[in-house]
This record gives structure tokens, C-alpha cells and sequence, in this order.
């Protein structure tokens, strides 16, 4: 058996080799402008309506696509790219591929999947193109029609068909909100002196959203305690023939229907009748119906009062560590204005810096733990400046939750590319 490299490519490769801006390019600056891009989204999805919302819901699937790439190919040492023929790339699939069984390789989407990854590469790792314009790119080729990607993946299948029936100028339009110039919009919102409409109902549940997304994808989110504001649909009775109530067997009174008695009959979405108390404390414990078990339906997120949320969270800070500090450089030398430098300078310079510079960075593994904390407290301090109506607080939430993300992209970079501490 042929002896092939399963190392990834990023620690295989090394700045003095040429291939390595490459690296640069795909697991470096793709991934950072992925990152970027999320994070501006996180308070302007509930704000989206109609084909647009879809569109940007069809573009996570396509960084879930990036990040796929990287991780079943690159990682893993496949360069799909890299081979230098046919041969040689079936032998690397065979031998490197996890879990996939001989006879894989026989399924006709076994290869078409291949083939849509190989060149996907290709488009995200051509220097020629801005990040900007790969991405745009990329885009263009996961919305192919009849493509492996429209007969796999139900979100972009359900865009496909509705991107090519825009006009041309239309397209254009659309990709410029998908892919807008990344540092100049990135700046544009940290250093923004406009404050929203706090009293704008839309505006504040915006806000909310993108402080529950962004500590869901910090992996803080689950580790609440949410009893107190995650409650069961319930309903005023259909009827005004009331059973007894089947948790604590005491009658129930049509007159409290539609009171604020504690008692007060409700009707759940199985249709059962409990008294109102009894059914908030049973779903503490368990989320199915006493009667017929069937698992209750929950009030949705935006339908939960912002007020309730932040109390629920900080009952959950209390028992964290606080970040002693964080501070930021003035302009020009910000975090933002640093991480300019790794999305407007090409893969090839980038290369060709690292490979001058003294690469000691082992102090930015505590520092990358400290700003994940930073991240906690920022998100619920800028939710804080919405609801207390603070716009002057809220303005520098939003620019010190900037710098934090450019200095966290910096570092993610860096690991990414195995020029920084793993």
C-alpha cells in the first residue's frame, strides 16, 4: 500500500514553502471572513423577511460546506486540489477517507461529491479574487442547478430555482449584502455613532435573538437555567365543564378562567384542563402532559420578554469569573485595524511575513480564554444598554464587542493556519 501523508496540510506545509499560501488563503483568510460575517449577522437576522431571509439561511449552509471542506479533506490530508492527477487522487480518497467501505467508491454520488468539493477548492483558494469575490464565487457554483449540492441539501435546493430566476443586476444586488467588503463593513459597524429606535418592538427583539444566538454558539446558552422563562403553550379552557384538576385533584372554577387566580384553569395543546400553578411546576421537572404524555409545545424564544431573559442569564453569571480587563489599541493599531491586514494583504504576503517574523505566541492561548469571557459579558451588556434605553453605553458595547471578535479572528487565524498555538 502507497504511504500518504495524513497529516493537515496546515501543519504538513510550512511558510517557506510556496504552497503554503494556499493554507493562507482557505483555512486562513476563508475562515476568517466566515467568522466575520457570522458575527455581523448575529443581531440583523430577526430583522430579514420574505426571499432575503432565505437567502442568507442558504449561505450558513454554505459555510457549514467551507468548514466540511476543511475538515473532511484538508485535515484529514487529502489536497483535493493538490493532486497531480486522477489516479493519485482516487488512491488518496481510498486509503485516507474515513468509514467510507470499498464499495463507496461505486456510488455515483460517492465521486460527484468529490468532484463538487475539488472544486470548490479551487474557486475559495484563487488569488486572483478578493475574499469577497471567492466567496461570491463559491456561492455561484453551490447554486448550480442540477448540481450535487441542490440534490442533497433541502435549504439551498429550496434557493436554487428562486437566485436564477433574479435578473442579472439582481444577483449582483444580493451578493453584495451576502459578501459586502469585509473590513470596510466590519469597521463600519464598530465605529457607527447612529443608535437604533430603542423603543422599536422589532429593534429589541433583534437584539434578543442575537444575545440568545450568541450564547448558543459559545456553548453558554444550554448551560442556563431557563425553568423560569421556558413555559408551555396554554390556552383559556373551550369549555366551562371542568374536570378536576389531575395533578393535585382539587376542582377547578369556570369563574377563574381567564383571571390571574394561581389556580386558574388552562388548557394545553393536547387539549387537557389543568389549573395554571400546578402545570408551571410539573413542567419544571417534565416536559410531557401528566395525561397523555404527549411533550408540550413551548412558547417560542420571541414571544419570551427580553427582561425575563437577561435575569434568567444573570442568575447563571453570578457564579462566573468576571474578566479582569479588556482593552483595546487606539486606531490605527486596533484589533480591527489589525485584522485588515490579513484580509486586504494576499495569501503570498502573508506567507512571506510569517516566514521573517520571530513566531513565539504561546501567551495568546490564556489570552484567547480570557476573551471567550469577554464575549459573556459584552453580549449581556449590550442587551442591558437596549433595555435601560442606555444609548451611550450601548455605543461602546458594540465598539468594545468589535475590537474583541477582530482580536479573536486574529488568534483563530493563527491557530487555523498552525502558525499559532493549538
Amino acid at each position: 500500500m502507497e504511504n500518504f501523508d495524513s497529516e493537515p496540510r496546515r501543519i504538513r506545509l510550512t511558510p517557506d514553502n510556496v504552497e503554503f499560501s494556499n493554507v493562507l488563503r482557505l483555512e486562513g483568510q476563508i475562515e476568517l471572513a466566515i467568522q466575520i460575517l457570522t458575527y455581523m449577522d448575529l443581531y440583523s437576522q430577526q430583522l430579514r423577511a420574505g426571499d432575503e431571509r432565505m437567502f442568507f439561511g442558504a449561505r450558513e449552509e454554505y459555510f457549514v460546506l467551507i468548514t466540511e471542506l476543511i475538515f473532511h479533506f484538508l485535515d484529514r490530508g487529502i489536497d483535493i486540489c493538490g493532486t497531480t492527477d486522477l489516479d493519485t487522487l482516487v488512491k488518496e480518497v481510498e486509503h485516507k477517507y474515513p468509514g467510507h467501505q470499498p464499495e463507496d467508491t461505486n456510488h455515483p454520488d460517492f465521486w460527484a461529491w468529490i468532484r463538487f468539493y475539488q472544486k470548490l477548492q479551487g474557486i475559495l483558494q484563487d488569488q486572483t479574487k478578493s475574499l469577497e469575490e471567492a466567496l461570491a464565487s463559491g456561492w455561484k457554483w453551490v447554486m448550480e442547478k442540477d448540481g450535487y449540492v441542490s440534490k442533497t441539501d433541502a435549504t439551498i435546493a429550496a434557493c436554487v430555482d428562486m437566485w436564477h430566476a433574479l435578473p442579472t443586476d439582481k444577483q449582483t444586488e444580493l451578493l453584495k449584502k451576502l459578501f459586502p467588503p469585509l473590513i470596510e463593513t466590519f469597521r463600519g459597524n464598530a465605529a457607527d455613532t447612529r443608535v437604533p429606535n430603542f423603543t422599536d418592538p422589532s429593534f429589541i427583539a433583534a437584539e434578543t435573538k442575537g444575545f440568545l444566538l450568541g450564547l448558543s454558539r459559545m456553548g453558554i446558552w444550554e448551560k442556563v437555567d431557563t425553568s423560569s422563562i421556558s413555559h408551555p403553550i396554554l390556552k383559556e379552557p373551550s369549555t366551562t365543564e371542568l374536570p378536576d384538576c389531575a395533578i393535585c385533584y382539587e376542582k377547578l372554577s369556570a369563574a377563574d378562567i381567564g383571571t390571574e387566580a394561581k389556580h386558574r384553569p388552562v388548557q394545553t395543546t393536547c387539549s387537557h384542563i389543568f389549573g395554571n400553578e400546578c402545570i408551571q411546576e410539573w413542567f419544571t421537572r417534565i416536559k410531557a402532559c401528566p395525561t397523555c404524555r404527549e411533550i408540550f409545545e413551548t412558547i417560542p424564544w420571541k414571544d419570551v420578554p427580553p427582561e425575563a431573559v437577561l435575569q434568567c442569564f444573570d442568575r447563571y453569571t453570578r457564579w462566573l469569573e468576571p474578566p479582569l480587563y479588556f482593552t483595546a489599541p487606539p486606531a490605527p493599531h486596533s484589533w480591527v485595524d489589525k485584522l485588515s491586514t490579513i484580509v486586504e494583504e494576499s495569501a503570498d504576503s502573508l506567507r512571506q511575513n510569517l516566514v521573517a517574523r520571530d513566531n513565539t505566541l504561546r501567551d495568546i492561548q490564556s489570552e484567547n480564554a480570557t476573551l471567550s469571557n469577554v464575549d459573556i459579558y459584552l453580549a449581556r451588556d449590550r442587551l442591558r444598554a437596549v433595555l435601560d434605553g442606555d444609548k451611550k453605553k450601548y455605543r461602546e458595547v458594540v465598539w468594545k464587542g468589535a475590537q474583541a471578535t477582530a482580536r479573536s479572528c486574529w488568534i483563530l487565524f493563527l491557530r487555523h493556519t498552525g502558525t499559532g498555538p493549538a
